[in-house]
């Protein structure tokens, strides 16, 4: 688990980098008569994003998270399965689009993922 935290905090803080990058493309403060600029809400957003993403890895480093003293395993081989279960027939779905449409795939994931991955009736 300690390693998921942190290898989600830094592939996060990397897109927020990234984010501000592309977004400083645009004006990032108050134009006069105007407002904000286009680029104001997602840089600002990407930098809430990155202080974030700087304190889980802080308190990753310090241990003072539940999550950064634990020793479980991110996904056990149970989830796992259910994890490529789901991947695989979103994945399959994408793919029906192009052949039959959204209107055909999307039902056809819902009935699929509701009767068979949660085993809920139809009554």
């Amino acid at each position: 688990m300690r390693r998921a935290e942190l290898s989600m905090a830094l592939v996060l803080a990397l897109l927020s980098v990234y984010l501000m990058w592309k977004s400083s493309e645009l004006p990032i403060g108050w134009i006069p008569d105007e407002g904000p600029g286009g680029g104001a809400f997602p840089f600002w957003l990407s930098v809430g994003m990155l202080g974030s993403c700087v304190w889980i890895v802080v308190r990753w480093v310090l241990r003072s998270s539940p999550l950064s003293r634990s020793k479980a395993p991110y996904m056990t081989g149970d989830v796992a399965i259910i994890f490529a279960a789901v991947a695989g027939s979103l994945t399959v779905m994408f793919g029906a689009i192009h052949f039959i449409g959204m209107y055909f795939a999307i039902p056809l994931f819902l009935i699929f993922y509701l009767r068979f991955m949660g085993r809920h009736g139809w009554l």
